[in-house]
């Protein structure tokens, strides 16, 4: 029973250390089930080619990097927006925890896989609701 602990404590932290250094945002299924659906191909070109533009920016400047027990975040969003933050993080289980510095807020992900340069997660928007949708970050060199 010892060894069995001791394999699982192992396994833990070598799950952690997977998760260090920086990673960037390259997909987010959500984004993808907007632009492919009808309500967006009903919109004006114009509306279209925002909704595209903000969606893009997002995924360009949306980065984590993860450190011993701490991450540093920058949030991407409409009107060109970054807001750079920090927190700590940790893994339970198959859930990622960030708890954002100065707030009492804590971002929770379901780990969906994690492998040496790509990370998959699914945003827990209650204990009850997981987000179906996919965020995909790559790990950056």
């Amino acid at each position: 029973m010892k060894y069995v602990f001791i394999v699982l404590i192992v396994m833990s932290l070598s799950h952690n250390n997977d998760l260090r250094g920086k990673w960037k945002l390259v997909e987010n299924e959500s984004f993808l089930n907007i632009l492919t659906s009808e309500a967006y191909h009903s919109g004006t070109d114009e509306q279209m080619k925002q909704m595209a533009e903000i969606f893009q920016f997002v995924l360009d400047s949306t980065f984590y990097t993860f450190e011993m027990d701490s991450v540093f975040f920058a949030d991407a969003g409409p009107g060109n927006l970054v807001k750079h933050k920090k927190g700590k993080w940790l893994i339970k289980n198959d859930t990622l925890f960030i708890f954002e510095s100065g707030k009492f807020l804590t971002h929770r992900y379901l780990i969906h896989s994690l492998k040496d340069s790509e990370l998959k997660l699914n945003l827990v928007l209650s204990d009850a609701v997981v987000s179906k949708s996919i965020l995909t970050f790559k790990k950056v060199k």
